[in-house]
């Protein structure tokens, strides 16, 4: 009996497996079991037009892929961590925004403040287009359509930590 869940194998043929022990040992798959507790493997994400990413830092360097689709990038480095009025170290969404960094109301509520001369590389990546994210870079993401994509997270730099350090964290 087929779950409710398998049409997304049927859409996507290429999910097949997950690579867990109950899969057949030569099952072909994309996703690879772990070889150690630091790999973070591949991670694929798909949305729907208008979900957003709260503005948040990953201490891994991102690479991500838009395999289908279209998103909005915006983009601030980890040396603007005070201005972005992050929620604190022991909230449970520690290192995201407090705010919608999109929500016009929000911004012209700090257009006085230090959150408006932030530097921000803003950007949209489309299909077949690749993203490099440093580590401690802040991001915030907009779904501009249906869309998929898929990031590997490859070690750490420290370069920037010092500032993430600086706000607490």
């Amino acid at each position: 009996r087929a779950k409710k869940s398998d049409w997304v194998r049927d859409a996507l043929p290429f999910l097949v497996g997950d690579g867990s022990k109950t899969d057949p040992p030569d099952s072909p798959t994309l996703f690879i079991p772990y070889p150690s507790k630091d790999w973070k493997g591949i991670n694929c994400r798909f949305g729907m037009k208008g979900v957003v990413q709260t503005a948040h830092y990953d201490g891994g360097r991102n690479m991500i892929a838009m395999v289908v689709g279209s998103k909005r990038y915006m983009l601030s480095p980890p040396q603007h961590c005070k201005a972005l009025e992050l929620l604190p170290p022991k909230h449970p969404s520690a290192r995201h925004a407090s705010f919608d960094w999109a929500d016009p109301n929000e911004r012209a509520r700090r257009k006085d403040g230090e959150f408006c001369e932030v530097e921000t590389v803003d950007l949209v990546l489309e299909e077949g287009e690749v993203l490099y994210v440093p580590s401690f870079w802040f991001h915030y993401i907009v779904s501009l359509e249906r869309s998929m994509q898929c990031n590997s997270r490859s070690g750490k730099s420290f370069v920037g930590k010092q500032h993430i350090d600086e706000c607490g964290f």
